[in-house]
């Protein structure tokens, strides 16, 4: 079956809640208006964040720096797809 354009990015894993220092990595996959699988060349993606929660590099790996809500944005083609995501403080008391 013959995909059309880009004009959905599913963000993976969906919404997460992670301690302070955790680490994710934010995989994304393409598909059409139908739902059909389109292949996402590498170097197209753009990662970012909506807050100031972690950093994120070019690969989807994030790493939660600072408590609070925010989204994962990737971007590809004028595309774009969020993941909600919330940092939360670390509470276990210092050794």
């Amino acid at each position: 079956m013959p995909t059309g354009p880009l004009s959905v990015l599913n963000v993976q894993p969906g919404s997460r809640s992670v301690y302070r220092n955790s680490t994710i990595d934010f995989k994304v996959s393409g598909m059409d208006a139908g739902y059909n699988p389109v292949p996402l060349p590498s170097g197209q993606l753009s990662w970012s964040l909506s807050a100031p929660i972690g950093t994120i590099d070019a690969n989807g790996h994030f790493v939660a720096t600072d408590p609070g809500t925010g989204q994962v944005v990737v971007t590809a083609n004028g595309v774009t797809g969020t993941a909600p995501i919330t940092v939360l403080a670390d509470t276990t008391a210092p050794v």
